[in-house]
């Protein structure tokens, strides 16, 4: 055994380094009694693992150099009311005590460390806790700072967090804030961090993409309505208004809705939206900024779900909404984040690439109570529309690979199966031949598109011997 510490020894024949690592707090317990995990250790929850550091607080001042971890001693208080009991009789300091201690002064230690966050690391520490616990609960802790400082005599730490905690919910002036994030929430305007985390490797594939696939033929008034009709078919189907084709058609085009169907409506609604854009592109408005953007979203889903009144029509959300383990982005996030979304249009130069990042951007905040998968294809296809290109189409035999794909971008931020479906679905739409709707739908059928077996697949061999003719783009 290798004496390490008063009290502590090593088994020489053990990897110093990891056995430290995976019983710091003993030792720290056995070195320091009652000590307090303080300062950025408190927030970090202990040990920094990528920089080998952890400040505590306690009486013997001083840095102590251990195998792989240097352990800061600051001086202070000792444990608090507030502060929670941890391990080996140690401490963590309560959140408003560490927010204090990390408004002290940044002057680093001997390890050329620093026992406080940069203000901008701090400043987005903060508003990610703004955006987990809600701005009622940070107003709390505002309080509870306060009423502790008073008591530690850290009027000037109270002052310094006011400030910026003031900026953050839009009570004091936004020069106080040096990030983006901290100046969007100031500004009212606060967006979910962790989707634009994913929407970031999702913009860079997209750029690399190619063009897409060019409006080639010219198709009339009537294919274009045989087109959308499909379009609106299959999307509906996707979130379980499940009709058959004719049934469909005859909601469609002689509006005749079974009284005790009445999500029949759902399919006209959708085809309604569609078939002028497909129709007539050149009348589609210009998104220019972000509030033409977000007129442009409330009209469209206030069309889509007229019938649902329930479900707001054209009104965010006021309740957080999920699927499966999938949570979307919270009400008070929705508008900051879609507008922080649309400010990445910017990066893209081809119809395709626009068109599915705001497919997916839609998908991911989620922004209404109801309509949002329906009307994330929408606004994709008007893009596509917009650009001259052909529209989209996910048919029932394709929606396990669709749902497979947004599901590992939205919780892997893997885009290469999202990317290779969407690719693939442009070419169904493009190469579908739209003279009757009975020739549509029986050629659909050749490719199983209506099947819902998970088992059988869209038969892509064959639309890939129609390509020729009707292309000379893959």
């Amino acid at each position: 055994m290798q004496r390490l510490a008063p009290r502590i020894y090593l088994d020489v024949s053990a990897n110093e380094m990891d056995i430290i690592r995976k019983n710091i707090f003993e030792i720290i317990g056995a070195l320091y009694p009652g000590a307090v995990i303080s300062h950025r250790s408190a927030l970090e929850t202990g040990l920094d693992v990528s920089k080998k550091h952890i400040v505590i607080t306690h009486r013997n001042v001083g840095d102590r150099n251990l195998p792989g971890v240097v352990i800061h001693v600051l001086d202070g208080p000792g444990p608090q009311p507030e502060d929670l009991q941890f391990v080996s009789g140690l401490y963590i300091s309560s959140i408003s005590r560490s927010w204090l201690e990390c408004f002290q002064s940044r002057k680093k230690g001997k390890n050329d460390y620093s026992k406080t966050f940069k203000k901008n690391e701090l400043e987005e520490r903060l508003d990610r806790w703004i955006a987990l616990y809600g701005e009622e609960k940070f107003k709390k802790q505002i309080n509870d700072a306060h009423i502790l400082a008073d008591r530690l005599g850290w009027q000037s730490e109270a002052s310094r967090f006011q400030k910026v905690a003031g900026a953050l919910l839009g009570t004091r002036s936004l020069k106080m804030l040096t990030t983006r994030i901290g100046k969007a929430r100031g500004a009212g305007l606060a967006y979910d961090t962790t989707r634009e985390e994913i929407f970031m490797p999702l913009i860079k594939e997209l750029r690399l993409l190619g063009p897409g696939l060019p409006i080639d033929r010219d198709l009339s008034r009537d294919e274009w309505a045989i087109q959308c009709f499909f379009e609106a078919y299959f999307s509906n189907y996707i979130e379980g208004t499940i009709f058959t084709v004719e049934e469909a058609q005859a909601i469609v085009f002689d509006e005749k809705v079974p009284e005790n169907r009445p999500e029949g409506h759902d399919i006209i609604a959708t085809y309604k939206i569609l078939f002028p854009l497909a129709n007539n592109p050149k009348k589609i408005p210009q998104l220019t900024d972000y509030d033409s953007f977000e007129t442009d979203l409330r009209q469209t889903h206030a069309s889509l779900m007229a019938t649902h009144p329930q479900n707001t029509p054209g009104e965010f959300k006021t309740k957080l909404n999920r699927v499966g383990d999938t949570i979307f982005v919270k009400p008070e996030l929705v508008a900051g984040t879609l507008r922080r979304g649309f400010e990445y249009l910017g990066a893209f130069s081809e119809p395709i690439q626009r068109a599915l990042f705001m497919k997916f951007l839609i998908a991911e905040v989620h922004p209404f109570p109801d309509g949002n998968g329906r009307l994330s294809r929408i606004m994709m296809n008007r893009e596509l529309h917009a650009g001259h290109q052909w529209p989209i189409m996910i048919p029932t035999v394709y929606c396990i690979d669709y749902r497979s794909a947004l599901r590992k971008l939205s919780l892997n931020k893997n885009s290469d199966a999202f990317l290779k479906v969407m690719i693939k679905a442009q070419c169904i739409a493009a190469f579908l031949d739209y003279h009757s709707l009975e020739q549509t739908r029986l050629e659909l059928e050749s490719y199983r598109a209506f099947k819902e077996d998970e088992n059988i697949t869209f038969d892509w061999q064959k639309l890939e011997r129609k390509k020729g003719p009707l292309s000379k783009q893959t």
